[in-house]
């Protein structure tokens, strides 16, 4: 297949902040793999907001079968991440847990479904 035929991709203007969100295993099992993000995205330019008062995604919990303590630790979440900035998560399972699972968690509550729409659209 020729060059050609490719189209050029576009990209979203580069954000100038962001949030990290660690991840409890990140700070507790491999820390430096969340410096090791700060410093990519820092050399690219990006400011980034490192929240001391996030704790875990609450994917332990819900996915042991306890909704109601998921839904508390995801409510933290939620509370603390309320600039409009991409989040960072360099965990796969987290970013899942905060983009697919949290709209469900707080399905039955109109402004916090809202609050955890806008949440995991940044991840």
């Amino acid at each position: 297949m020729a060059l050609s035929t490719f189209e050029a991709r576009t990209y979203p203007p580069k954000p100038t902040d962001v949030y990290l969100f660690a991840t409890c295993l990140i700070d507790q099992f491999t820390p430096e793999a969340g410096l090791d993000t700060v410093r990519l995205l820092e050399r690219e330019g990006i400011r980034v907001h490192y929240l001391e008062a996030q704790t875990c995604c609450g994917q332990p919990a819900h996915s042991s079968g306890f909704p109601d303590e998921a839904r508390a630790v995801a409510l933290q979440q939620l509370n603390l991440f309320v600039e409009p900035w991409p989040v960072v998560i360099p965990s796969g399972s987290c970013g899942g847990m905060i983009r697919k699972h949290y709209p469900h968690l707080f399905a039955d509550d109109p402004v916090l479904h809202a609050k955890a729409v806008d949440l995991s659209g940044r991840v």
